[in-house]
């Protein structure tokens, strides 16, 4: 049997498909998804969108918004390839799709509008936790502004198609809202904090920086070893040559 090859096993583990599968993929997705959206919409909820808005709203709510945060987070953070930005747009825009079919179950406005913030809170959670784990915790303050960069374009383009104003619901409900998005964010980053501490305490090593490097082929020293002055006994054998040894522990008898 021949000897394992590992770069192999590291290309296949953590390689990704190209950007010309990607892009077109992201594009192609977001019109299914819009499709799929629609017709559940239609179907069980007492809604009755016109097919015009289909395109639009498909562009609007599943391409946009995370084809601009997949531009934005190779763009913001160094050394994240733009391949992994577009995978993690990818995954991102299936979560929204996910969410989308769950909200065509809702039975009314209120849970309806707990579904749609979820779904906000939720891919704005997903890459914090990504892009920490992939670029490092020492960064989370770049990361927690470029994460929401995808929530907030679809908040704006949510806002945009009418879907905010035109609820009825207070303003203290809009507020409340926001405010649940950055407090969720900030107790994640809070978590992921401690979690490093601890480990960085009895390693002196980050657990992130270790997982990014990782993802990257990077070699990190874990320097884990225990500093120690061994007792040295130093004999001399005197058989024509004289030959001076030291060595650790060694009896002189």
């Amino acid at each position: 049997m021949g000897a394992d090859n590992v770069d192999i096993f590291q290309r296949l583990v953590f390689s990704v498909p190209s950007l010309s599968v990607q892009v077109p993929a992201l594009a192609g997705l977001s019109l299914v998804y819009g499709a799929i959206a629609f017709v559940a919409v239609s179907t069980f909820t007492p809604l009755d969108p016109a097919p015009a808005s289909v395109l639009p709203v498909a562009v609007l709510l599943f391409f946009v918004p995370f084809a601009f945060a997949a531009e934005l987070f190779s763009r913001v953070l160094s050394q994240y390839p733009r391949t992994w930005s577009y995978f993690l747009a990818l995954t991102s825009q299936f979560v929204m799709f996910v969410y989308a079919l769950v909200l065509s179950g809702a039975n009314n406005i209120g849970n309806a509008w707990s579904i749609i913030w979820l779904c906000f809170i939720t891919l704005y959670l997903l890459n914090i936790l990504v892009l920490v784990i992939s670029t490092g915790i020492d960064r989370y303050k770049r990361v927690l502004l470029v994460s929401l960069a995808e929530p907030a374009a679809l908040i704006a383009a949510f806002y945009a198609i009418g879907g905010g104003g035109d609820l009825g619901f207070s303003t203290y409900r809009h507020v409340f809202a926001f405010a649940s998005l950055l407090i969720a964010a900030a107790f994640l980053v809070f978590v992921l904090l401690v979690v490093d501490y601890l480990i960085r305490s009895n390693t002196d090593v980050s657990a992130f920086a270790l997982t990014s490097g990782l993802l990257r082929n990077d070699r990190e020293s874990l320097d884990l070893g225990v500093e120690a002055r061994p007792a040295v006994e130093t004999f001399a054998v005197d058989n024509g040559d004289r030959l001076t040894v030291a060595a650790p522990w060694v009896h002189p008898g």
